[in-house]
């Protein structure tokens, strides 16, 4: 195929995207795949890791079939993701618990007593994440 395109992917709270442009700006083949956030009891918004790894790689592969492509064609990726979110993995990096995502909000009262007990600028500063919960 001797292609050159560039891949935008955007993971997000409920789908995954990829689209390939060609130096033009032309989109050339894209796919998304929508995924449902795990709500099982009140505030909770969470999503299953391998469900939205599988998805993305699935994603990606489709869109360069959807292309016409093959995916030594994709010459750079852009990736975009759902805001702050946080999972706990073991120690070679595997999860082992759900994705929590920004919208679960039953960390409420947590993030109250932090902007209440601590220099909420300072955690800033630090880690780049405001305590302002969802």
């Amino acid at each position: 195929m001797n292609k050159e395109l560039f891949m935008g992917i955007d993971i997000g709270t409920s789908s995954v995207r990829a689209v390939n442009f060609d130096r033009d700006g032309n989109v050339c083949g894209a796919h998304q795949i929508e995924y449902t956030l795990i709500c099982d009891e009140p505030g909770m918004a969470e999503l299953d890791p391998d469900l939205v790894f599988a998805a993305l790689m699935k994603c990606v592969r489709n869109s360069i079939e959807n292309a016409g492509a093959d995916k030594t064609d994709i010459a750079a990726i852009g990736i975009s993701t759902q805001m702050h979110s946080i999972m706990a993995v073991d120690e070679k990096g595997v999860p082992v618990t759900n994705l929590m995502t920004w919208a679960d909000t039953r960390p409420m009262a947590q993030a109250e007593y932090i902007a209440q007990n601590f220099d909420t600028y300072a955690l800033y500063q630090r880690t780049g994440c405001r305590n302002q919960h969802p």
